[in-house]
């Protein structure tokens, strides 16, 4: 009796600890998401930093990018501009590099995407989709929660600012891929400035890093026009079925994620 007694305590305490849980990571969800709601524009310049070995490759990744936002009446401008840069070495010793860029524009109607790489450039015009989040709010939140199990970690200092910890468990981890995300925002401005992501043997593979940030920037309207270069033909798809697959924004830390060899 004495034995189910406590078997029964010790799941009621294991059942409330994750109710409680649950019920903070709620609350700072909702902190982080009305932060992100107050603020009418903003810009971040980040780096990551991503390592990816298998069957004796090993690919070495550096991006370097920004996104920015701007709230305009009940539309929301955005911008997004990713270099990244590539090194992949081989077993027999040679390596390979590539460089490719990403620009996306949403000036809200239409979204445009901008791609550069070995073989040239291309551009695309598509409809904006509601349905795509540019910004942390309750959609970000519902779509990591689809791919993670998500946990509020005990909070951190970064750069001497107090930030929320939100911890991100795979459900299905690729071989060599990101097992658990560890996910910072900044109390104050609910900004995401750093995200780590570490393998299945606990190695930190990926790291994104705010390099510079500016909650409140005056930013130009014209910032978010989208101007093709020069003999870039842009491709509309606004009435074509290709439209589903629409460009999505600058990756969410969750996205970043090394790519196989």
């Amino acid at each position: 009796m004495k034995k189910l007694a406590f078997a029964t305590l010790l799941g009621m305490n294991i059942l409330t600890g994750r109710v409680v849980q649950a019920a903070d990571l709620e609350a700072a969800e909702k902190a982080i998401i009305d932060l992100t709601a107050q603020t009418k524009s903003l810009e971040v310049h980040s780096k990551t930093t991503q390592s990816f070995s298998q069957q004796g490759h090993d690919l070495d990744t550096l991006m370097d990018g920004m996104y920015a936002f701007l709230r305009k009446g009940d539309r929301l401008l955005y911008r997004s501009d990713v270099k990244n840069r590539n090194v992949l070495k081989k077993p027999d010793g040679t390596s390979a590099q590539t460089e490719t860029r990403s620009l996306i524009i949403n000036d809200g109607e239409f979204v445009y995407a901008l791609n550069e790489g070995p073989d040239g450039k291309s551009a695309m015009k598509n409809m904006a989709n509601a349905n795509i989040s540019y910004v942390v709010d309750r959609v970000y939140f519902d779509r990591l929660a689809k791919q993670y199990s998500v946990e509020l970690a005990s909070e951190e200092t970064v750069n001497d600012k107090p930030h929320y910890v939100i911890e991100c468990s795979a459900r299905n981890t690729p071989p060599g891929g990101v097992a658990k995300m560890r996910l910072y925002f900044d109390k104050k401005t609910g900004v995401n400035t750093k995200t780590v992501g570490i393998d299945s043997d606990g190695k930190t593979i990926m790291t994104t890093t705010a390099t510079e940030i500016k909650v409140n920037p005056s930013l130009p309207d014209d910032y978010f026009i989208f101007k093709a270069p020069e003999g870039v033909e842009v491709k509309d798809v606004t009435h074509s079925p290709e439209k589903s697959r629409q460009p999505s924004p600058a990756p969410t830390p969750a996205e970043e994620v090394p790519k196989k060899p």
